[in-house]
């Protein structure tokens, strides 16, 4: 018993000493003065808007005058960014811009967004509290598809450095600014091949700044701050088809086992048995950004992880976010079976949509739902050979160029905590991991969960002051990672 006792004394001590001696991942940079801005830049995003640059999955439904209008647009706005930076259209439709620094032994950094927005849902337009194209600012905001994926930063870079070359600044480093035209459609005419001649030219660069994460004002219980999320690495993806074939036949005489019962019951195994969770690199890089923010009670979890880990994951996976951070998952979304109702069908097809986690691949998503299904008549297909990711690789948090994200984030936002993160969804920068080590996916949008359920959806719609702090931030950036 005294044993024991002594044990637990112990255990005790270490977790209250590792909880009290676990440093912050934090930075301290104190806010800069806010930078007059010009009147007309709710105007130019207004306008920008209004331009129906729409990507479809059909190329031959782009309409490429919108976006060749949206060219001229921003080249009649933004003169001086015109006049000074070199510029390039790649592909018909994609823009590179080139803003020479004066340092030539510097490594080049590229800044990154896209001009193509999603389409309005057939059906919905009414539902808008202003026409989706209209781009009217009323209320504190401007409104319209785009001002949150993601025009507002296309725009925001052009006004900061429109604004940096009239008062006069050069930057020592080289900044190159791409925008792609179909990032919502994977990317593949737009960022690619941009890529593809920069990789030509053998051009390398220090960092990737892209689209990703945003700063939070209620995501993560218990902390007052808001948080920003700057991904250092995205998940993967994969859509994968499970096809049961049969003899078919009248559905007045069905055999015990149908295709759509063989694969409803792989259906329910693979619902049954997800993907392991686990607690990677990424994850102990979040945890260590913020546990010096959160509860007491918190903190102890999370400094010792080695005792609580198990408890952690199984608390994650009760909401689907904090699973997905810590999974690989795997969901059905399409269903096919028979043509009409009298007949059996000689093939059953589920459409599976996977997210890779990191140092996972397609070949190993593939082998575990094998391993899980457990029945040969359950084939599983990767039918589209182009349509697919592997997880991005990781990159660091101890680099110049992400302390220059974290600075210019606590300079521009005070009060608010910068955690590394994995990004769900995929964005245009999984197409230059080959030009740099360094990838970081964030975009000073400041929202809560309400606003995030706008991207994407009806009303849409971007705060006039955080607009304001987007430009900003980008002078910030371009200023310290220079």
């Amino acid at each position: 018993m005294l044993y024991f006792l002594s044990v637990l004394i112990l255990l005790f001590v270490i977790i209250l000493a590792k909880t009290l001696i676990v440093k912050t991942g934090q930075l301290d940079f104190e806010p800069v003065e806010k930078i007059p801005l010009g009147c007309d830049i709710l105007e130019h995003l207004s306008q920008a808007i209004q331009f129906p640059t729409i990507s479809y999955h059909q190329f031959k439904l782009f309409d490429k005058e919108a976006f060749k209008k949206l060219h001229k647009y921003l080249e009649n706005t933004f003169p001086l960014m015109h006049r000074e930076l070199d510029k390039e259209v790649i592909n018909e439709l994609g823009l590179l811009y080139i803003w020479k620094g004066s340092n030539s032994l510097l490594k080049p950094i590229l800044i990154m967004a896209h001009q193509d927005v999603v389409p309005i849902e057939k059906g919905t337009k009414g539902d808008w509290t202003v026409p989706p194209f209209s781009g009217t600012v009323k209320d504190g905001y401007i409104w319209g598809r785009g001002t949150l994926d993601i025009k507002s930063s296309l725009v925001g870079i052009n006004e900061a450095v429109e604004s940096l070359i009239r008062d006069g600044y050069c930057p020592e480093r080289t900044i190159y600014i791409a925008y792609g035209f179909d990032e919502e459609i994977k990317g593949e005419r737009g960022a690619m091949k941009i890529a593809e001649v920069l990789k030509e030219r053998q051009v390398s660069f220090e960092c990737v700044l892209d689209e990703g994460g945003k700063i939070l004002t209620d995501m993560i219980p218990n902390i007052s701050k808001n948080v920003a999320f700057i991904g250092i690495a995205e998940k993967g993806f994969v859509s994968l088809e499970l096809v049961v074939n049969s003899p078919g036949g009248h559905s007045s005489m069905p055999p015990k086992k149908t295709a759509v019962g063989i694969l409803a019951n792989a259906i329910q195994r693979i619902e049954k048995h997800p993907f392991p969770a686990k607690l990677e690199n990424i994850s102990r890089k979040s945890f260590a950004a913020i546990v010096q923010e959160i509860s007491f009670g918190g903190r102890i979890l999370l400094a010792n992880l080695w005792l609580f880990k198990y408890i952690l994951i199984k608390y994650l996976t009760i909401f689907p976010y904090g699973n997905a951070f810590v999974r690989t998952t795997c969901v059905v979304t399409m269903l096919k079976g028979s043509p009409t109702d009298n007949v059996l069908p000689q093939k059953a097809k589920a459409v599976l949509n996977v997210r890779i986690f990191p140092r996972e691949s397609i070949d190993s998503v593939k082998a575990y739902l094998k391993k899980i299904i457990r029945d040969p008549r359950v084939n599983i297909i990767h039918s589209n050979k182009w349509d697919f990711s592997n997880p991005s690789p990781i990159s660091d948090t101890d680099t110049p160029s992400y302390k220059a994200i974290q600075q210019s984030i606590m300079e521009i936002f005070p009060n608010t905590v910068v955690v590394p993160f994995l990004t769900l969804g995929t964005t245009d920068s999984k197409h230059y991991s080959s030009l740099t080590k360094n990838v970081y996916r964030f975009v000073p949008l400041v929202m809560s969960k309400k606003d995030l359920k706008r991207v994407h959806s009806t009303d849409e719609r971007i705060n006039t002051d955080n607009y304001k702090d987007i430009i900003r931030f980008y002078m910030q950036f371009i200023k310290n990672i220079c």
